[in-house]
């Protein structure tokens, strides 16, 4: 997703995300957000950290089915915010002084009727650090955080995959443990653009490295032994299954 970028305080500073929803029954949800932000790279706090000098609400756009007119928008409150320690694939090396690393969890419940189409839950921010190696023009790039409501995970109150784990945030130079508008205001409806990723990189590609980065598909462990210095996004898709049926979709974005 671009979003153009004409505001004095920028929010270089979205590092990464992903959405999770636990089923309640009778169609309430509870969804869980967390957002990560680069607390060193001089961008704004999180979306309705009023406290912490948030610019902007957040808000998030639920979609049914093919429709692009929002169902619903709801704003966020405050975040839960916690310092992440940028914990090395490698427990013997340091990580660099000038990484920083939050966490905002954001937790909100919605209604959602039983329906034959998907509801999509939405999240839209610009933008990414400019120094980022593998995207063209990182810095007027936006993230969008996606989750899938499917008919099926609807049908069987179904809970969404959770990342067990989060993953360095650094990750060393020829170490082979590889680990695992501005705030659009109803967000754009799906589908949404890939990022633009430069040169060689893709994103089954996403960082150089000597072997190759390789996810297993079974266990989700990334291997790979990075050999450039650099920023690089780095994206993971969890589809679940139940009898062949897809169920959902989780995705999480994050910049090492």
């Amino acid at each position: 997703v671009f979003l153009s970028l004409m505001l004095p305080l920028q929010a270089a500073h979205i590092i990464g995300g992903t959405i999770n929803y636990v089923c309640k029954g009778g169609g309430d949800y509870t969804f869980t957000m967390r957002i990560y932000r680069d607390c060193n790279g001089g961008g704004a706090a999180f979306d309705s950290d009023f406290n912490g000098g948030a610019p902007f609400p957040g808000t998030v756009t639920i979609f049914q089915g093919n429709s692009t007119v929002p169902y619903d928008v709801i704003t966020l409150d405050a975040p839960v915010i916690t310092n992440i320690l940028p914990n090395l694939s490698n427990p013997c090396l340091v990580a660099p002084p000038n990484v920083c690393v939050e966490e905002g969890v954001y937790v909100f419940d919605l209604d959602l009727p039983l329906s034959t189409s998907s509801y999509h839950i939405v999240y839209q921010r610009c933008c990414r650090n400019a120094t980022i190696s593998n995207l063209v023009q990182p810095g007027e790039t936006g993230a969008t955080y996606h989750m899938e409501l499917t008919a099926k995970a609807q049908e069987f109150c179904n809970n969404s995959p959770v990342f067990n784990d989060f993953p360095p945030v650094a990750i060393c130079t020829g170490d082979p443990d590889a680990p695992n508008g501005v705030a659009p205001d109803p967000a754009l409806p799906p589908p949404f653009n890939a990022v633009p990723f430069s040169g060689l990189y893709s994103f089954s590609n996403p960082l150089s490295a000597n072997p190759p980065l390789t996810i297993d598909p079974n266990t989700g462990f990334l291997t790979g032994v990075p050999n450039a210095s650099g920023q690089f996004v780095v994206g993971v898709c969890v589809k679940e299954y139940r009898n062949g049926v897809l169920l959902s979709e989780t995705r999480r974005d994050l910049q090492f």
